[in-house]
This record gives structure tokens, C-alpha cells and sequence, in this order.
């Protein structure tokens, strides 16, 4: 034990001592007294022990597809503990003003053996919770970011606080050794440090940027009932409280009304419109309940009676025209699409992918992940890559194909006039070709 003199000494000439090496002799409750007194959260040498107890978090992505949901997880692993983050739905808040807001987490860490791990459980609890109530940083490496003197402060005052308050007079955190006790808390603060600087930037950019549209899309309810004037989150693709009501359409939409989505909403209406599919989309209220209409050719219908070709596209359009991402601005959001060529003739197929990708010359928000078995959508990419309006950094073909319960991937190159480098596998544009060519041989015969 360091003796009194000596931290009088210390406190006078901080360099009549090794620090380092007073911090890693002295009692618990001497460095608590070493910090409080002056010798804080900014200096060198607790970098110094922080290397001591380095350790690496290592984590996986566990994912989960629903019908319009993208369900996902991280578990974490750090110091034998496994710790599971997961998105925590029902604090999540969505209006007009805050299309991505920011997300709030459930944990769950496991691995309780003795008394120390039930102090070190509910240690690793309150770092989780603390972090989770704070805006990500966008650090891009799991690793702590010991240039971030906030982060180190923020570490320090809350593990401080925690001893202070909560286990100062426990008795399972009194039976502890010192050792025990300096080793959590410099894991601790480790933790702190990793979880703030690291892994919720990671967690909003997995959690927050992603939507998923199965093949068989949602049919429409004819009434939702309303809570305060304002449908459920969850109802129809999260849509509903976005899409305007008449008396909006009827103006054009204006930006004064609805904000910076009503350009993106009247090229969504005005591309049903060319496609004959529709004027445009509104909502009907009353003080109880809400509808979905269309209005086509001076007709009003329900949305859930229109043909399944719109109720197809209709939600992957809107989704992505209200699409806002304010967390992490350098990611675009990532839309997964299952077969959305389902009921629409072929050359609605090819336009909804101009549509989607650009075709108008505007900028896409947005990251798609798109399976087919449309070669009319293969064929549309061709095209729209030998005009130039997309390129290889921008666009990603490849084919998937089972033998033997094994499925490969095969990367499909196109070259600048858009035919593909080499042959495509048989089975897909060789099919239309073959039965044109029985066709033939038949008529001859």
C-alpha cells in the first residue's frame, strides 16, 4: 500500500514516482482518491493501464427477413461476457420531420458464475444503457479511441458515479478483492470506451439504413382506425402518416406543405400516371379512421381494390421516395426487393428499374439488393449500362445457381456496350429463345 507521505509527495511532484506504477500498486480506494483530487481521466498513464487490459470486442451480425422488416442483432463478446444489442421497436418514433430517427437499444449480457460477475453484470448493464441514450460517433474500427478525451472523461465520471451510488455500500461489491475491484473498473471503462466510440455507430448503420420487401407484398387495409389523428408505425410499410391527404395532391404537392419529400412523392405519382396505374395516391380521414384512395381517370377506389401490379410497386416506390437518413450521412439506406417483377407485364418490369436506378438522371438515395428471375430486368441493366446511365462501381450482377445443395455465385461482367463478358448460364435468356425456336419447327411442320 502506498502510504500517506508518499501520496503527499506524489500530489506535490507528480514525477517523484513512477504513476504507472503507483496506480497498479495501490488500493482501490487510493485511486479512487488519486483521480477526485486531481490526477484525472486526461492523463497519459491511465492510456498506459488501459493497454493493460486491452481487449478486443468481437461481434457478428445475426439477420432475420420478415415480410417488410429486416430483424437484426449484434452479439457482442468481451472478457467472457456475451452481450446481445438489439433494436428496442417500440421507442422507435417516426413522423413527417423524422423519417430515420435516431434508434434505442435492448441488451441482454450473459454469464453469471460468482458475485464478482453479478457486480460485473450490472456494470456492463449501465455502460449499455448509458451508451444507448447518446447519438453514435461515426468511428468506422472497433477499437477505443483514446484521442477522444470526451469519451474518456464520459468513461471515467460514469464508472465513478456508478461506485458512488450504486455499489459503495453493496455487499457483493464489498466482498470483492481490490484486485477484483481495479480490474472491473478498468474494464469498465474500457467498455465504455469501445461502446461509445465503436460499436453503436456500427449498430446505427446496420440497424437504422435497411428495409426489406418480400415477394408477396402487404394488401392494404380499407380503414385503419387513428390514435390523435395519426395511424400506427407499424401500419403498411411505416407509410401511412406520410402519404397527403387530397387537398395537398390538389396544390401540386407543395414543398411549404409536406417539406423536402414532395418533389420525390410527385415523381413517384406522376411515374404511375405515365404507366397508367393511376393519378395519384391519398389519404382520407376522419376524427376515428383512415383510408388509402386512388383517384384514376375521375374515379375514386380504395387502394386495397386496385390491381396487384400498383399494390407491387406502389410501397417499394414510396418507402424510397420518404426515405430520409440523418444518423450517418455518408451511408445510403439499403433496400432488399424479393422478385419485384411479380405481376407486372414485361415492360413495366424494365421501367420500375430506370425508375429505381436513376434512368431520370437523379441522384438515388438509396443501396438496392435486388433478386429476380426477370431477364427483362437483366436485359434493362444491359441497357442502361452501355448508355452510361450506370456503371460497374454502381452496379453488381451476379448468378446464383444450386447443385447438389451447394449454391456457387458467379459475378456476370458486362462490357461497355452491355453485353455480358462471358455466355450466361442456360436456363434464362435461352429459354425464350428456345421455345420461339419449337415455335418455328412447329409452324413448319
Amino acid at each position: 500500500m502506498i502510504q500517506e507521505k508518499e501520496w503527499g509527495k506524489l500530489k506535490d511532484s507528480p514525477n517523484y514516482i513512477d504513476l504507472y506504477q503507483f496506480i497498479l500498486d495501490a488500493d482501490f480506494s487510493e485511486i479512487l482518491k488519486m483521480i477526485k483530487d486531481g490526477y484525472g481521466y486526461d492523463d497519459d498513464y491511465y492510456i498506459d493501464i488501459l493497454n493493460d487490459y486491452k481487449i478486443p470486442i468481437n461481434f457478428k451480425l445475426k439477420v432475420r427477413f420478415t415480410k417488410s422488416e429486416v430483424e437484426k442483432s449484434i452479439v457482442l463478446n468481451f472478457d467472457s461476457y456475451k452481450i446481445t444489442i438489439y433494436e428496442n421497436k417500440n421507442t422507435r418514433k417516426m413522423s413527417n420531420q423524422s423519417l430515420n430517427p435516431k434508434s434505442y437499444y435492448n441488451y441482454k449480457v450473459e454469464h453469471i458464475s460468482n458475485d464478482y460477475d453479478t457486480i460485473k453484470k450490472r456494470v456492463f448493464e449501465a455502460i449499455l444503457k448509458d451508451a444507448s441514450s447518446k447519438n453514435s460517433i461515426d468511428v468506422k474500427e472497433i477499437k477505443p479511441n483514446y484521442d477522444d478525451k470526451d469519451a474518456f472523461q464520459s468513461a471515467f465520471e460514469l464508472i465513478l458515479n456508478l461506485v458512488d451510488s450504486k455499489l459503495e455500500n453493496d455487499k457483493k461489491w464489498q466482498k470483492l478483492t481490490d484486485k477484483d475491484k481495479k480490474d472491473l473498473f478498468f474494464k469498465s471503462i474500457l467498455l465504455h470506451m469501445q461502446i461509445n466510440t465503436a460499436i453503436y455507430s456500427i449498430l446505427s448503420k446496420y440497424f437504422d439504413n435497411s428495409f426489406h420487401f418480400d415477394s408477396t407484398r402487404e394488401i392494404p387495409n380499407y380503414n385503419y382506425k387513428l390514435k390523435n389523428g395519426q395511424y400506427g408505425r407499424k401500419k403498411y410499410y411505416s407509410l401511412l402518416n406520410n402519404i397527403p391527404n387530397e387537398s395537398l395532391i390538389s396544390k401540386e404537392i407543395s414543398n411549404n406543405s409536406i417539406g423536402e419529400f414532395a418533389n420525390k412523392y410527385k415523381k413517384v405519382m406522376r411515374f404511375l400516371k405515365e404507366n397508367n396505374l393511376g393519378d395519384y395516391i391519398y389519404t382520407e380521414k376522419t376524427e376515428t379512421e383512415g383510408k388509402l384512395k386512388l383517384r384514376h381517370n375521375n374515379t375514386t377506389i380504395d387502394l386495397a381494390d386496385t390491381s396487384s401490379g400498383l399494390l407491387q410497386i406502389f410501397p417499394i416506390l414510396a418507402k424510397i421516395a420518404f426515405w430520409k437518413t440523418t444518423d450517418l450521412k455518408d451511408d445510403k439506406a439499403k433496400f432488399s426487393i424479393e422478385e419485384p417483377e411479380l405481376h407486372l407485364h414485361p415492360e413495366l418490369q424494365s421501367k420500375l428499374i430506370g425508375f429505381l436506378l436513376g434512368e431520370d438522371g437523379e441522384e438515388k438515395d438509396v443501396n438496392l439488393i435486388i433478386t429476380t428471375h426477370s431477364e427483362h430486368i437483366i436485359r434493362k441493366l444491359q441497357v442502361m449500362f452501355a448508355k452510361g446511365y450506370i456503371s460497374d462501381d454502381e452496379v453488381i450482377i451476379n448468378y446464383f445457381k444450386n447443385e447438389d445443395g451447394k449454391t456457387t455465385v458467379k459475378k456476370m461482367e458486362l462490357e461497355d456496350d452491355g453485353f455480358f463478358k462471358e455466355p450466361w448460364p442456360n436456363g434464362f435468356f435461352d429459354a425464350s429463345y428456345n421455345l420461339a425456336k419449337e415455335l418455328l419447327i412447329a409452324r413448319d411442320n
